[in-house]
């Protein structure tokens, strides 16, 4: 039978890690709307948000880090794939 202090550890080693993985997640999710900004400001051009689909991009970080605190490491795993293979 296992101690309350072993289990209390469990219960929060648990939560770290589905907040690394949320952070995780929502960094990666972060990828294209940086990419997007950093398009706009390299070539000069007036950043316009409602042509760069802002609404889309900025829900799509806290959308890949609830996916990637739910799956845990396979939803970062396939996303870092899938970015890479864009890249």
């Amino acid at each position: 039978m296992e101690s309350k202090d072993q289990i209390a550890q469990d219960q929060n080693s648990g939560l770290s890690r589905i907040s690394w993985n949320f952070s995780a997640g929502a960094l990666l999710g972060l990828v294209p709307l940086l990419l997007s900004v950093a398009y706009y400001v390299f070539l000069g051009d007036h950043l316009d948000w409602n042509t760069l689909g802002a609404k889309s991009l900025v829900v799509l970080p806290f959308i890949c880090g609830v996916l990637s605190a739910a799956f845990g490491k396979r939803f970062v795993s396939v996303l870092g794939h899938f970015l890479s293979y864009l890249g």
